[in-house]
């Protein structure tokens, strides 16, 4: 029986070292330029013109280093700054991870003894396949205002999510802004990915997307490319088993040591259950004793008294079930 063929995978531009090869090259930063300008909807004389790569991608670093970092940061001719990352797989605290970067990047702009008043913009874009807990929208902006929205304590950061399972795809490529053609490419950029693949004229007007898509074809036609991502993807999935056994581990651990924890504690309850019913059982055999006590004390009064009217010592023994002694004792 024929042995079935693997079925050839085809990596996209949310793979974050695909989109860092194409985007954070330096020998192309047109392509980050298009990219930037359509994703903030920047027009005219806002648009961005130059810019210069922070991190360019180092493929030496990448083939001995798997665990390297993948987000791209440039600076624009205006010296603002801006960290542009790509995630497929969902990611804890995704949002926190995002401030916190973008943060890092404002704060790395001051050398010692510089003002604060000379750091300049610095914008963060987290472009998703995964649903960030941080809005309701396509793309969702924030910046830092008050309460009320209507005041700003600064313009120095703005942090952009755009979730792209919320991008839809039913307007014709002709009636598409910028900002819409790039987000179906990025989007579907698995289906671009192959050779010979038609692309429709409309969206290869726009300036960029053409290049993109030829860059990503050779990519994934690329042998020794391919080896270097399926090397990446290979450590990805060693180091999430890894994990898992660890917490897997942990978790067997804890489970054991909350089972001696309720075994000692069942232990303990049961010794301070016997210890309440030895007690009990104490105390019913000191008020059986104060009982007979009484009631003999009572016997004893009545002897007396029947011993009083001359009612001899026997008969009483007899009537109140005592000894004559005890009754001659009176």
């Amino acid at each position: 029986m024929a042995r079935a063929l693997k079925e050839y995978k085809y990596y996209s531009l949310l793979n974050d070292y695909v989109f860092k090869w194409i985007f954070g090259n330096q020998e192309n930063p047109k392509l980050l330029i298009c990219l930037l300008n359509a994703i903030l909807h920047l027009k005219g004389k806002d648009k961005i013109v130059g810019i210069s790569f922070l991190n360019p991608i180092n493929l030496k670093q990448y083939e001995t280093d798997k665990t390297s970092v993948v987000d791209t940061k440039v600076k624009d001719a205006n010296n603002q700054t801006y960290n542009i990352e790509v995630q497929a797989q969902p990611q804890l605290s995704y949002n926190l991870r995002a401030l916190y970067y973008l943060t890092k990047l404002y704060g790395s702009q001051l050398l010692k003894g510089e003002k604060y008043n000379e750091l300049k913009k610095s914008i963060g874009i987290s472009i998703t396949a995964f649903e960030v807990d941080v809005g309701y929208e396509l793309q969702e902006r924030f910046m830092m205002t008050n309460e009320r929205g209507d005041l700003k304590i600064s313009d120095g950061i703005e942090l952009h999510f755009i979730n792209l399972k919320k991008y839809d795809d039913s307007k014709k490529h002709s009636l598409k802004t910028p900002f819409e053609k790039w987000l179906h490419v990025l989007r579907f950029s698995e289906r671009y990915a192959k050779m010979g693949i038609k692309v429709e004229k409309e969206l290869l007007k726009e300036e960029g997307i053409a290049m993109v898509i030829e860059l990503l074809q050779k990519i994934n036609a690329d042998v020794q490319a391919r080896s270097l991502l399926e090397a990446k993807e290979r450590y990805l999935i060693d180091t999430s088993l890894e994990r898992y056994a660890v917490y897997k581990k942990g978790a067997e651990e804890e489970r054991q040591k909350q089972q001696k924890k309720i075994k000692a504690i069942k232990a303990q309850n049961k010794l301070e259950l016997q210890e309440l019913a030895l007690k009990k059982d104490q105390e019913k055999e000191q008020e059986l004793r104060k009982l007979e006590l009484k009631k003999q004390q009572e016997k004893l009064l009545v002897a007396k008294s029947l011993l009083n009217k001359g009612i001899p010592v026997k008969e009483i023994a007899q009537i109140l079930k005592l000894t004559e002694s005890e009754v001659e004792s009176l």
